[in-house]
């Protein structure tokens, strides 16, 4: 998908992130059945809380864009809480680790909402290494241990560090409660450790855009002043 947005993090997202942190206690968590991911998440918001879910998704475009000025329009929003419980409690322990991939969406992010979290459990950004990335000999095996948790952990290692042998890294964005990261949902990108802290899960709110319409956007922006230098 096109580039249009920046990568962008926003510190201090919330004015009371431990009211969003004490709202998501008491929302239903599911597997996703085809184990695209490890963890559980909520149904997206839009069904369960539709006024935080307007707030939310408001406050994620006031970023780029001021709505009283400019018309914009956007699509198939998803917004969800997101747990993981580590798998052990090591850094090291492959199976904590995160796949190499891009999302199918036009913009994602997340806000990182573990209060006293490793800071080595954020997200990493990464561009190609080499010309073909689309490896598939990954998805299986990865799927067939998040749903059934079902591992040859020789193959899972190795299998991992080949995913990852096609990558360079670019950004390394440290998991610091209450921050707000949003990036291209092109860009390729992995959870750097789901081990966030000794007594809690990692937690996490994710959004996910499918389209979006406006006047302009901030890559063509910037690309059109740099081109006058």
């Amino acid at each position: 998908m096109t580039k249009i947005f920046p990568i962008m993090s926003v510190n201090n997202f919330f004015p009371d992130p431990d009211k969003i942190v004490k709202y998501s206690k008491n929302l239903k968590y599911e597997q996703d059945p085809d184990g695209r991911y490890p963890g559980v998440r909520t149904k997206s918001l839009n069904y369960i809380d539709p006024p935080f879910f307007n707030k939310m998704a408001h406050a994620i475009f006031t970023s780029f864009y001021n709505y009283k000025k400019e018309a914009v329009a956007w699509k198939n929003l998803y917004i969800c809480f997101h747990k993981n419980t580590p798998y052990s409690k090591s850094f090291d322990d492959v199976r904590n680790k995160g796949w190499i991939h891009k999302d199918d969406a036009l913009l994602a992010g997340m806000v990182y909402l573990t209060k006293g979290a490793f800071p080595e459990s954020g997200t990493a950004l990464y561009k190609p290494a080499v010309k073909n990335v689309k490896g598939k000999e990954h998805v299986k095996i990865k799927k067939k241990f998040y749903r059934h948790n079902i591992i040859d952990i020789k193959e899972y290692t190795q299998t991992m560090k080949n995913n990852h042998s096609r990558f360079i890294k670019t950004h390394e964005i440290k998991n610091t409660y209450n921050t707000m990261i949003m990036y291209n949902g092109s860009e390729y990108h992995a959870m750097q450790n789901m081990y966030a802290h000794p007594k809690k899960d990692r937690l996490t709110l994710l959004f996910f855009l499918e389209g979006f319409k406006a006047d302009s956007y901030p890559i063509e922006r910037l690309d059109r002043i740099l081109k006058q230098i």
